[in-house]
C-alpha cells in the first residue's frame, strides 16, 4: 500500500548465516532506494514480511527487526520471545499480518508483535493439561503444545486466528492433544477448539 518493496538476501561466513543484506526498492519504477546489511543471523526469509511501510526481518536471536521501507533506517526490534524454544527464532516458516499486528507461530505458542514498535502485544500458549505431555514448554516452564503451520501459515479472517498445532517431523503416534484453534486477534484470548491430529488444505 505504500509502493515500496525490499529483497532479503542471508549474507554467510563459511556457510554459516552471519547477516541479512536488505535491500528496498520503488514498487512501481523498480528504482533501488536504499541498501544496508544488518548483523542478524537469518532463521528463516519465509518469516520475514512487508507491511505499514515496513519490512520485518526474523533473526536466529529470537526477535523481529523492522526496517523503514523508504529510508532505509531501523524502525524498531521487538522484545524477545521466550527462552528456550524460540529465544532462536524457531518456529514455523511463516509470517502473517493483520489488524496492526505481526503475526508468529513458535513451539511454546503464538505471539502478536505490534507494527509500530514492535511490542509483544499478546501471547497464546496451548497448555498440555499433563505433565511430559510434550517436551516443549511455556513463559511458567509448562507444558504447551507447538504451532508450526509451513508456508501458508495460519489464517486470519473476521477479527479471528485460525491455526494448528503441529511440529517439524512429527513423533509417531502423533502427541495427544494436537487440534485446531480460533483465537481473538486482538485479544489474543482463545475462542473455541478443536481436538484431533487435523491440518487444513
Amino acid at each position: 500500500n505504500t509502493g515500496l518493496g525490499a529483497t532479503v538476501a542471508g549474507v554467510t561466513v563459511a556457510g554459516v548465516f552471519m547477516g541479512q543484506n536488505i535491500t528496498g526498492f520503488n514498487a512501481w519504477t523498480g528504482q533501488q532506494l536504499w541498501t544496508k546489511i544488518i548483523n542478524e543471523p537469518v532463521y528463516s526469509g519465509s518469516c520475514d514480511i512487508v507491511d505499514h511501510g515496513k519490512i520485518a526481518v526474523l533473526s536466529d536471536r529470537g526477535y523481529y527487526v523492522a526496517t523503514d521501507l523508504a529510508t532505509g533506517a531501523e524502525a524498531w526490534k521487538s522484545e524477545k520471545m521466550h527462552y528456550p524454544w524460540t529465544s532462536t527464532g524457531f518456529g514455523a516458516y511463516s509470517a502473517m499480518s493483520a489488524y496492526g499486528m505481526l503475526y508468529r507461530e513458535s513451539y511454546d505458542g503464538i505471539y502478536a508483535f505490534n507494527w509500530t514498535n514492535g511490542k509483544i502485544v499478546w501471547h497464546y500458549e496451548a497448555p498440555t493439561g499433563s505433565p511430559y505431555e510434550t517436551p516443549y514448554t511455556g513463559v511458567n516452564d509448562t507444558g504447551v503444545y507447538p504451532f508450526y503451520s509451513f508456508g501458508v501459515g495460519g489464517q486470519l479472517a473476521d477479527g479471528k486466528f485460525y491455526t494448528w498445532t503441529y511440529e517439524h517431523t512429527e513423533s509417531w503416534p502423533v502427541t495427544r492433544g494436537w487440534g485446531i484453534h480460533c483465537i481473538d486477534c486482538m485479544t489474543g484470548k482463545g475462542v473455541w477448539n478443536l481436538t484431533g491430529c487435523i491440518q487444513p488444505a
